[in-house]
């Protein structure tokens, strides 16, 4: 048995340099734009990402309260709402019962 060896196409020998080229971050990216978050990413260092962390991770516990408090508020408002809607929900079963026929006529 004869192997034969057949040339390998250059689009192949191109991709399989770009590839590893891209990954290594070797050639930059055309497509972003300047001030995005992408372009902001790239250009910062691992010691401000968690900077940047921390400092959203305390803006959180600041606001946690005040999250907490609307919570709780928004509930109460929604409890109010549904033992009013069910009051007159009743009332007005009673006057439709009260003042109308229900046999047709």
């Amino acid at each position: 048995m004869r192997l034969v060896h057949a040339p390998i196409k250059v689009a192949l020998k191109h991709d399989a340099l770009v590839f590893p080229g891209k990954h290594l971050g070797m050639f930059p990216d055309r497509y972003v734009i300047e001030g995005s978050i992408d372009h902001r990413i790239m250009t910062t260092t691992p010691e401000q990402h968690l900077a940047r962390a921390e400092e959203l991770i305390e803006l959180g516990r600041q606001n946690l309260p005040l999250l907490e408090a609307q919570d709780r508020t928004e509930a109460a408002r929604t409890i109010d709402t549904d033992t009013s809607r069910e009051e007159e929900g009743e009332t007005g079963r009673q006057e439709f019962g009260a003042g109308a026929s229900s046999q047709p006529d």
